[in-house]
């Protein structure tokens, strides 16, 4: 197509049709981000990098854009790589994430600590550093024994058997709190998030967080018992 004509698809791609004799002074944030990124798209690249593309937006238009250029992106059938800091962003926008950061046994080394699906990474993080970038987690020291781990907090099902020390990353929403006059967790406090509470604990291995969805939280002071159902995620080796 003629320049004029690629100009007025991306444009109807983006949903600015009405404002193409608009300079950029009279556009609204959101609508100069996608104006920059009519403009990179233009020349039909095989691959956009973005660098912190949506930063300066607020935190609502930062997802409605988000999810814009993601539809423009697979739309114009290119690939994109993103660079964020919002792990919001990097999870919910991306197929493949890769997060960067030290390495454990090498703390002033930078490297590739793991490269998954969002999904992968999440419920399954190879390490401390990907497990935390990705979400509230708790980490359980334990030991091994076959298809589960013994923990300070009971045992825990694997979703791999192993042998020997390990840990375990235990994000909010996988266990729940089951009162018990003899438990070794106690509720320390917990808030209304929206649908679910956060309940604060503590253990023997220190402060634990889950999240409930029953309509009313147990109270402070309560104790009970970790119950986990879902097999976990463990390793045993640092990178």
């Amino acid at each position: 197509p003629s320049r004029a004509e690629r100009t007025e698809q991306l444009l109807e791609l983006l949903e600015l049709s009405s404002l193409g004799d608009r300079s950029p002074s009279q556009l609204s944030g959101g609508q100069q981000q996608r104006v920059a990124l009519a403009r990179a798209l233009a020349p039909r690249p095989a691959l956009l990098l973005l660098d912190e593309p949506f930063a300066n937006l607020d935190a609502a238009l930062r997802s409605s854009v988000g999810y814009d250029v993601r539809a423009l992106l697979q739309a114009e059938n290119v690939s994109g790589l993103m660079v964020t800091h919002d792990r919001g962003e990097a999870l919910g926008l991306s197929d493949r994430v890769a997060v960067l950061g030290p390495k454990v046994k090498a703390p002033h080394e930078v490297g590739l600590l793991q490269i998954g699906s969002p999904q992968t990474l999440y419920e399954a993080p190879c390490c401390h550093a990907v497990a935390t970038l990705t979400g509230s987690v708790t980490e359980l020291q334990g030991t091994g024994v076959g298809e589960h781990a013994e923990t300070a907090l009971g045992n825990i099902p694997l979703i791999e058997p192993l042998k020997g020390p390990c840990t375990i990353f235990l994000r909010p929403e996988a266990a729940s709190f089951a009162p018990s006059a003899g438990g070794v967790l106690e509720v320390t406090h917990h808030a209304y998030r929206g649908g679910l509470y956060e309940i604060a604990l503590r253990g023997p291995q220190g402060p634990l967080l889950l999240q409930s969805t029953e309509a009313t939280p147990p109270e402070v002071g309560q104790r009970g018992q970790l119950l986990v159902v879902t097999p976990q995620r463990a390793v045993q080796e640092s990178i």
